[in-house]
């Protein structure tokens, strides 16, 4: 991505990244003085931020984090942030971290220390579908029956499969959404299935409609740049893109994207695992709260 950005960035091409992100801290080419690129989606370190959040409106105040270092970058960072910033914080939350070397696929023993502190909910933090239906696994075996949840990047079918019941109950933070879960997006799941050939209980595909969104953006900063007259077609559509929101079916886009903490919350959503499938509940802030309410405050 950062080397796609650095090619174009002198011919003043925009880019604008729907699921692919640049790291946080990394520095991309030209960016300062030639705004190019647009990362319109919450950097996959906030990822953490729904579950957490449904922890702290439960009040939880004892969560443990099943440490997956397989996970490299992303399982340390994490784990700096959930222990700078545990759940229920203000309540004087906790969290414990037990991890599970990269070379193990052996969760029972990290589980065992996990449950051992006593813990209201258990996180896995780490990237692997297949890991993370074995920390599941191994908390069911272990008779845990409270909160678990994770990230996106382990929300898949792989996940749901080799987890199998295990799964239940399990809440991800995504960045995306599930636009039958949307009444503005009905237009819109029926012309992708129809398209596809797709039978409507067939879910739309993670990101389908953020990308529907993002080119519909596009478009509009190029229909103003030809209004425009603008010298520049290039330049015009990264001006617009740059200056002017886009209110799309999943959220409102704009440039702002992790220049500050409220913008890079923008477009996060709470789902769950219900009945072995994915469960789209919305927007995570009014999610946590709606769900926390239909599952009681510990």
């Amino acid at each position: 991505m950062v080397a796609a950005v650095a090619e174009l960035v002198d011919r003043s091409v925009p880019l604008v990244s729907v699921l692919a992100a640049v790291p946080n801290g990394t520095t991309v080419e030209g960016q300062t003085t030639k705004r190019t690129y647009f990362e319109p989606r919450p950097s996959p370190d906030t990822m953490i931020v729904p579950f957490v959040r449904y922890l702290s409106e439960r009040g939880i105040v004892r969560t443990a984090l099943v440490e997956d270092r397989d996970g490299g970058r992303s399982t340390w960072f994490a784990i700096k942030s959930l222990r700078q910033t545990p759940p229920s914080q203000s309540k004087g939350g906790t969290v414990t971290a037990h991890p599970v070397e990269a070379d193990s696929e052996d969760f029972a023993p990290a589980v065992r220390a996990a449950l051992a502190t006593d813990p209201q909910a258990v996180m896995y933090v780490g990237v692997s579908p297949r890991r993370a239906a074995l920390c599941a696994k191994a908390l069911r075996d272990r008779g845990f029956r409270g909160p678990c949840g994770s990230v996106e990047q382990p929300f898949t079918r792989e996940f749901l499969d080799l987890a199998g019941p295990a799964a239940e109950g399990w809440y991800f933070g995504t960045g995306h959404v599930d636009p039958d879960g949307l009444p503005a997006a009905k237009d819109f799941t029926a012309a992708y299935r129809k398209r596809w050939g797709l039978p409507g209980t067939t879910p739309v595909e993670p990101y389908a409609t953020e990308a529907y969104d993002v080119v519909n953006w596009t478009l509009r900063a190029l229909g103003t740049t030809v209004g425009n007259h603008s010298e520049s077609v290039a330049s015009g559509v990264a001006n617009d893109l740059r200056q002017t929101p886009y209110k799309g079916l999943a959220k409102t886009y704009s440039s702002d994207g992790r220049e500050s903490v409220v913008a890079n919350l923008v477009g996060l959503f709470l789902w769950k695992v219900k009945d072995g499938k994915p469960y789209f509940l919305g927007e995570f802030a009014d999610a946590a709260v709606a769900e926390a309410k239909r599952t009681g405050k510990t």
